[in-house]
Parts: structure tokens; C-alpha cells; sequence
């Protein structure tokens, strides 16, 4: 059984993956050759991304999960903040 604090630990991964599975279905949908809805989808994504992990940072807590095969520390958190907000 997993428990709640492993999901948590993976929550911002899982969002990023299933947000890339959703824009990639939607892009297929698009006509227009600017695809402006599809760009404004993919940073409001990225952002909400980067905050989560800024969120998990701030916290200054150090997370396990799947039986600590997952380590969600602030530095970690931290550094993939920063990509994700560039």
C-alpha cells in the first residue's frame, strides 16, 4: 500500500507529466499555425510547477517516499525550481 506522504512527494512530477500528456492531446486539436493557446497552456504549467517545488522549498521539510527511494529535500526542491521558472 502507498501511503498519502509518497504521493505527496511526487506531486509536482505527477502534474508535470499529466499536463504534458493533456497539452500534447490538445495541440493535436490546433489549426492555427501560431498555436498561442498551446504556449500559453505549456508556461501557465511551468509555472504552476515551478511554484509547487518553490512551495515545497520554502518549507524547509525533508520528504521520503516509496519506501525512501524518493528524498524531496528543500535543495532538490529548490533546484528544480529554478529551471522549471527560466
Amino acid at each position: 500500500m502507498i501511503d498519502k506522504l509518497s504521493w505527496i512527494t511526487v506531486y509536482p512530477e505527477i502534474v508535470l507529466l499529466i499536463m504534458a500528456c493533456v497539452i500534447a492531446l490538445f495541440d493535436l486539436g490546433v489549426k492555427t499555425p501560431h498555436r498561442t493557446a498551446t504556449y500559453v497552456l505549456t508556461l501557465l504549467t511551468l509555472a504552476v510547477v515551478a511554484a509547487m517545488e518553490a512551495f515545497y522549498a520554502a518549507g524547509g521539510q525533508t520528504f521520503y517516499g516509496f519506501s525512501n527511494m524518493v528524498v524531496s529535500d528543500p535543495m532538490g526542491a529548490g533546484l528544480n525550481a529554478l529551471p522549471l521558472s527560466a
